[in-house]
């Protein structure tokens, strides 16, 4: 909850301060030495380490301190009197590449506010050689005239006290010196000695070349870390065509694509600038690894698999959703995740989400759907189509609706379905029309559905036509809705829904997770942090922290909302500060990021996250722990045992069970008189239903579980129960019957394809 501002003092420190505004989550700046000399502003580190209590904040120009050469400074926070021994947290780094070497002095601009009470350490990283070492571990800064100035002479600190193991603290001031003894990176860090201090910039330079004046020299080039990221390459035909371009990101154009490790197959090759391409001759799995490099000789590798199949099978795709917490009243957003799990890519994939419109209104999409906001809302759906999703990649959609105030706390309500494929508008143009035919009075209704057959062959083309035929017969469509629900569920479609129970208002910040409860280990998690101002004031500012268990695979993390993201390696830190976001009361908003399990976590893992979220200066957050669980174990089913002889229709019923995970659905075969196994029922998530059979016939019957993870129980194609249907017993007959004997033992079959 948003509260009253309290002091001056506290507005003015929320108003300025940010910490460490970066778009860039995993590929690191590097800060290039030419000619014996690195300068770097200090507000754009590398890395950076807090402590319990204390970090180094990014202030931008217009903040306490004067005269910065940049857009702004970094300064240690809070200044209430603390310290910190040194070479500990808050710390921040910046990561230097060396081709020049020798002896290297550090001058660093810098302020504070009270006489030796502002003051830090200095270290180079990789030249700390601990206890009993030659070289000094750190230097300590304190200036003896100060003032919240940055041009207040003397300007560039060049000297300080040192600590080395073989001595104690100097304190008179000596040259702040590091030997450069052989090319490469090199870790420039600034650790706290008494809060307050503020770093404008340093300069890191040949002990022989003159002090830096004035404002100093200009800063130096910056690269990043070179990162392929291309995640995997679809699978291609045998005999086929075909050509995939590989991707990188950072480094110096122009790159140098070969391979180093494994084999292509014959007829496929890699191009210099990174194109797989070639018409593979045979069929298998080929594993190799991609190198890639620039033009300063920095580089990257990343293994592939190229699977060459005789022929390409459907694309899988994987869809999950989940929403905030179902408070009437409240505007809801809802997140919906669809991946490719499969080898080959999918093309124009529909994702249509059904919308009650007895209790959501639908207020914004994100991102755009195939048509405006107010047709969407006239027929009550979202739909989206995706024009291409290759194998691994990943499309996070949502939406907002408002939940009607009406609806009563403690009701059941379910966001969606939403359904993924291709002709899913189809199916759902079908389900209006059959569902229209049902109600009296609704005959025009009925002839304009119709009409717009023609322009339901595609997605683009039908949901205006609908909608206009939605708000031509308003009342008949919302008496359809129930109708075309049941029809939708009966489709069989690959769908996901959010079901919750509504709740009463309570504090809104929350973090969610788009998946399952029990998920693969390669499933990618998409993580939306909501928040929400419910106080009477307007929140200037927002901040949002989370640390990424050690379960995460942080090499896998991408930041989905950019924009005042930062992500320390060290701590696992992952931060956005959304300095003046200026959220209104009633106001929401969103951060997301997506993240894999790390590889080889065995079944039954648990995976833990939350969040922290601050408002402005005020109490910080802390979100609901969400939690998901790796699920590799298939469940088993089985039939529950019938008499050898049974009247039509057969009562059948079976029992499912799962060790790690939550059984799904199940699917039931029946065998005749020794025939192969076909469906009865497919994906159902009841555990009964009634089989009408035919006298003098045997049937046998079988089925297979799926949990909620996808893991499919693997069965032997062996009947679970036999029965004959007989008939019923004559009158005075005493039930015995004239049927023959079953050996149910010696019952067995061939299961046909489903």
């Amino acid at each position: 909850m948003i509260r009253l501002r309290k002091i001056i003092l506290m507005v003015f420190v929320a108003c300025f301060l940010s910490i460490f505004l970066s778009g860039h989550v995993l590929a690191q700046t590097v800060f290039l030495e030419s000619e014996g000399r690195v300068v770097v502003e200090a507000e754009t580190f590398s890395s950076h380490t807090p402590s319990d209590t204390h970090e180094w904040f990014l202030v931008s120009s217009g903040g306490l301190f004067l005269n910065p050469r940049g857009s702004g400074y970094i300064q240690v926070l809070p200044d209430n009197g603390g310290d910190s021994p040194p070479l500990q947290p808050p710390f921040v780094d910046y990561v230097v590449r060396f081709d020049t070497v020798g002896v290297y002095r550090l001058y660093v601009r810098w302020a504070a506010n009270v006489d030796q009470s502002d003051t830090f350490y200095a270290s180079v990283v990789e030249l700390n050689d601990g206890p009993g070492g030659t070289i000094a571990d750190w230097y300590r800064y304190v200036r003896i005239s100060n003032a919240p100035d940055f041009a207040v002479a003397p300007t560039w600190f060049g000297s300080g006290g040192f600590e080395r193991t073989d001595s104690p603290l100097t304190n008179g001031e000596t040259s702040v010196v590091w030997t450069i003894l052989e090319p490469g990176d090199y870790t420039i860090r600034f650790d706290m000695r008494e809060d307050g201090a503020a770093i404008d910039a340093f300069v890191f330079q040949l002990s022989s070349l003159p002090a830096p004046t004035g404002d100093g020299p200009p800063s130096s080039p910056t690269v990043e870390e070179l990162t392929i990221t291309t995640t995997s390459i679809p699978a291609v035909k045998l005999g086929d065509s075909f050509s995939q371009e590989f991707e990188v990101v950072s480094g110096v154009p122009p790159y140098s694509w070969f391979i180093t490790d494994g084999t292509l197959p014959s007829g496929v090759d890699l191009s210099p600038d990174g194109i797989l391409s070639g018409t593979p001759p045979e069929a298998g799995e080929f594993t190799f690894t991609v190198r890639v490099e620039d033009s300063n000789g920095d580089f990257a590798e990343k293994e592939f698999t190229l699977k060459v199949l005789v022929t390409l099978p459907p694309p899988d795709i994987r869809i999950n959703k989940v929403g905030t917490a179902a408070v009437p009243g409240r505007v809801l957003d809802y997140f919906i995740v669809v991946e490719n799990v499969g080898d080959v890519s999918a093309i124009n994939v529909e994702v249509l989400e059904l919308l009650d419109p007895s209790i959501f209104t639908l207020v914004a999409v994100d991102p755009p759907a195939v048509a405006d906001v107010s047709d969407l809302s006239t027929i009550s759906i979202v739909l989206w189509v995706i024009p291409s999703l290759s194998p691994g990649e990943v499309k996070i959609l949502s939406y907002k609706a408002t939940l009607d105030s009406s609806v009563p706390i403690g009701a059941q309500i379910i966001g969606g379905p939403v359904c993924s494929g291709f002709q899913v508008v189809s199916a759902w143009h079908e389900c209006v029309k059959n569902s229209l035919s049902l109600l009296a009075d609704c005959g025009l209704a009925l002839e304009c559905a119709y009409f717009c057959s023609g322009f339901c062959t595609t997605a683009v083309g039908c949901v205006p036509c609908v909608a206009s035929c939605a708000a031509l017969y308003s009342l008949c469509w919302f008496d359809a809705h129930p109708f075309v629900q049941n029809c939708w569920n009966a489709m069989n479609l690959n769908c996901a829904a959010a079901t919750d129970t509504t709740i009463a208002p309570i504090d809104p910040n929350e973090k969610v997770v788009v998946a399952n409860k029990y998920i693969q280990p390669d499933q990618t998690l998409v993580y939306p942090i909501h928040f929400e101002n419910i106080g009477q004031v307007e929140a200037l500012d927002v901040f949002i922290r989370d640390v990424l268990g050690p379960n995460l695979d942080e090499s896998t993390l991408e930041i989905l909302t950019p924009g005042g993201d930062s992500y320390d390696a060290v701590t696992r830190l992952l931060k956005w500060d959304l300095i003046g976001r200026n959220l209104q009361p009633g106001e929401t908003g969103n951060v997301m990021l997506s993240i894999k399990p790390m590889p080889g976590l065995p079944s039954g893992t648990e995976i833990k996250n939350s969040a922290e979220i601050q408002f402005e200066i005020f109490d910080t957050l802390v979100t609901p722990e969400v939690v998901n669980i790796i699920d590799t174990t298939p469940p088993v089913s089985t039939m529950n045992v019938l008499p050898a002889k049974s009247l039509s229709p057969v009562a059948l019923s079976w029992t499912a069970t799962d060790a790690i995970g939550e059984i799904d659905t199940t699917s039931v075969f029946v065998s005749t008189d020794g025939g192969p196994f076909t469906p009865i029922l497919t994906k159902t998530k009841d555990t009964s239903t009634s089989f009408t059979g035919v006298v003098g016939k045997t049937y046998g019957f079988i089925c297979i579980a799926t949990d909620t993870a996808g893991n499919t129980e693997v069965q032997d194609p062996t009947a679970e129960t036999v029965t004959l249907v007989t008939k019923p017993d004559p009158p005075g007959d005493g039930g015995s019957g004239n049927g023959c004997f079953i050996d149910t033992a010696a019952f067995g079959s061939t299961m046909a394809p489903e």
